[in-house]
């Protein structure tokens, strides 16, 4: 792999607020990554942006429930984008593509929790939608 130097830059916000029996809390978050490259390939810059909402409700003693929904972006690391060799940690040939796209993924999960003095437990369902999944190949 060529030798890089990345620069990234986040800024997000927490927000909660509680409303009778329901909590809600807010998120963002904005990441500017740059990553340039000592050789004959092209530098990579770009923004992601991540935002998510979640409620819980405690609809009885010792039970909640929760709803959450995401959408997040993931920017390409520097060995996702440039590697070009073998990886001798994992025994395996790496290599990268520089044309990688921000990963996107829309998230909703449900939960159910209880908790009490000898016992806790959550059950959660989720379902989450990927575009421009990034893998090594």
């Amino acid at each position: 792999m060529p030798d890089t130097k990345t620069q990234k830059y986040s800024l997000f916000g927490l927000e909660h607020k509680q409303f009778g029996d329901v909590h809600v809390e807010l998120g963002a978050r904005v990441e500017h990554q740059k990553i340039d490259v000592d050789a004959q390939k092209k530098d990579y810059s770009d923004t992601g942006v991540s935002a998510s909402a979640a409620a819980n409700w405690q609809f009885a003693p010792n039970y909640k429930l929760s709803l959450t929904g995401s959408h997040q972006q993931r920017l390409p690391l520097a060995q996702e984008l440039y590697a070009n060799g073998i990886h001798f940690a994992t025994n395996t040939y790496e290599r990268g593509n520089a044309n990688l796209d921000v990963e996107k993924s829309n998230n909703l999960e449900l939960g159910l929790h209880y908790e009490a003095d000898k016992l806790d437990y959550s059950l959660h369902v989720y379902h989450n939608w990927f575009d421009n999944y990034i893998y090594v190949y």
